[in-house]
């Protein structure tokens, strides 16, 4: 009995001691937001067409999360996943070099696409007036609008990478004191608080995007002196 014990204990040691080997996937996540006009079935058929396509012969897999509860229900995210690193890493390259390759697409006419960051239209309204005083100095205020028609941020001229157009209204009083050597300024730009994209870049080909929007409302007071 006591024999039997002991070799027990033994091969739950050798079980213990064993060396186990950790595996797990590498996983590229990516948030994004369908465009108008595609639902999420047209997006999983790219999706599927994808992982048959390119993502088999590259031992990438993807698959796409929608939250169900969250502050964002509006984004999903593309997760992307290999066996490890090194596969993805290898994927990686492929992807890379075939964008630098032009043999490894047909070649698209891109003739009549309009220039990237370059609207149609703009507009610039500045109003100003100076109120001049022989006690108290010199008051200058003003305001000015402008407005930027819609432009496009992608040579491929694609309808989610055109940002709208927006209009912007700013104002500013700056005081000079009657030496003239003392200017105090005060702003306040985008009063509106009107939201536009200031970059938009896709990040593949599959509807991904990233970008940034303009500045917010803000407000500022600045000093000058002259000695």
């Amino acid at each position: 009995m006591i024999e039997e014990k002991i070799v027990k204990i033994i091969t739950l040691a050798l079980l213990f001691f064993v060396p186990m080997v950790a595996s797990a996937e590498y996983m590229d996540v990516i948030e994004f937001e369908l465009n108008d006009g595609c639902s999420f079935g047209k997006y999983m058929e790219i999706v599927n067409d994808f992982n048959k396509d390119w993502g088999e012969a590259n031992g990438y897999k993807s698959r796409v999360a929608m939250p169900l509860q969250n502050e964002n229900l509006v984004s999903m995210y593309w997760l992307g996943t290999t066996k490890d690193a090194a596969t993805y890493g290898k994927a990686w390259d492929t992807w890379r070099d075939a964008l630098s390759d032009p043999d490894s697409t047909d070649e698209v006419d891109l003739s009549g696409n309009p220039l990237t960051q370059a609207p149609k239209n703009k507009v610039f309204l500045n109003a100003s007036y100076t109120i001049g005083t022989t006690e108290y100095g010199e008051f200058v205020p003003s305001v000015s609008y402008s407005w930027v028609d819609s432009r496009q941020y992608d040579v491929f001229d694609l309808d989610v990478t055109e940002a709208d157009d927006y209009y912007r209204v700013d104002a500013q009083l700056t005081w000079y004191s009657p030496k003239q050597d003392i200017r105090v300024i005060a702003s306040g730009r985008n009063l509106t608080d009107k939201q536009t994209w200031s970059s938009l870049a896709r990040l593949n080909s599959y509807g991904a995007l990233s970008g940034q929007i303009n500045e917010p409302r803000t407000w500022a007071i600045e000093v000058q002196y002259d000695f």
